[in-house]
């Protein structure tokens, strides 16, 4: 009996001995450094709800309605309307915004990046782009769909405190403004 209590107090005093030393190098790492950062800090980021178009929005088209330019049928639909796509709201209202508040959507078709011939880039507010299109029997690109796309978001706002300008009510904003 006293031996096997020996080795007990013996095994509790190495284990011991290894928990403080396996946990001293992290407590110098963790001491060893400073973090200092200014602003809020949320507990979770905006719970955003997003609805993507119906797929029974099509708009039908008759190639004798095309024009030809450069060899390529060019399909004028102008006159169709809008097509909405993708919307988002806030699934509740939010205390405050700041950078990193506003979604960052990326645009593409099958993985790669629209073509953008107009407007700057995908962030813009307005942006005129085209995607190839292919044919679905042998996968060749056939021609492109060249499109104008308008994104936007709306805000809307109460008083404001800390000398914010943006004025009470409802407002248009676009990119990192939030």
């Amino acid at each position: 009996m006293k031996i096997t209590h020996h080795y007990k107090s013996i095994i509790s005093a190495l284990a011991a001995l290894a928990l403080f030393y396996s946990a001293a190098p992290r407590a110098g790492i963790l001491d060893g450094g400073e973090i200092q950062f200014h602003g809020l800090v949320t507990d979770e980021a905006p719970k955003w709800t997003w609805q993507v178009g119906s797929p029974d929005q099509t708009w039908a088209v008759d190639t004798a309605d095309a024009r030809t330019e450069s060899g390529q049928l060019v399909f004028d639909l102008r006159g169709k309307g809008s097509l909405p796509f993708l919307e988002g709201h806030l699934y509740e209202v939010a205390e405050r915004g700041g950078p990193g508040f506003t979604p960052f959507i990326t645009f593409s078709s099958n993985g790669q990046p629209f073509s953008v011939t107009a407007g700057g880039s995908t962030t813009a507010q307005h942006f005129r782009a085209s995607v190839p299109v292919r044919n679905p029997e042998n996968g060749h690109v056939a021609g492109q769909l060249s499109f104008t796309l308008d994104q936007g978001m709306a805000v809307s706002a109460g008083h404001q405190e800390d000398g914010a300008v943006l004025p009470a009510g409802m407002s248009l904003v676009n990119g990192q403004s939030v």
